[in-house]
């Protein structure tokens, strides 16, 4: 959360699918679902940043970004 609302006080528009996919997906049981929104979310963003390690989850996005020609970042846990 702490970075999400860093982002945010940088005017940047965080868009967080653990945060936001979360208050309504289950993802044990809904993970194509919660796959397939986290794609349509990275198709949005001017850039994919990455903090810490990739869960598998990330891995597909990532790879999705690298797909639409969507730069990947990676950054530091701050």
């Amino acid at each position: 959360m702490r970075i999400v609302r860093q982002l945010a006080l940088e005017d940047h528009l965080p868009i967080a699918p653990q945060i936001y996919l979360s208050a309504f997906i289950e993802e044990s049981t809904e993970r194509q679902l919660a796959l397939g929104l986290c794609f349509q979310l990275v198709a949005l963003a001017d850039e994919v940043r990455v903090y810490g390690e990739p869960t598998e989850g990330m891995l597909c996005e990532i790879t999705e970004a690298h797909r639409l020609g969507i730069p990947v970042v990676e950054r530091d846990r701050r």
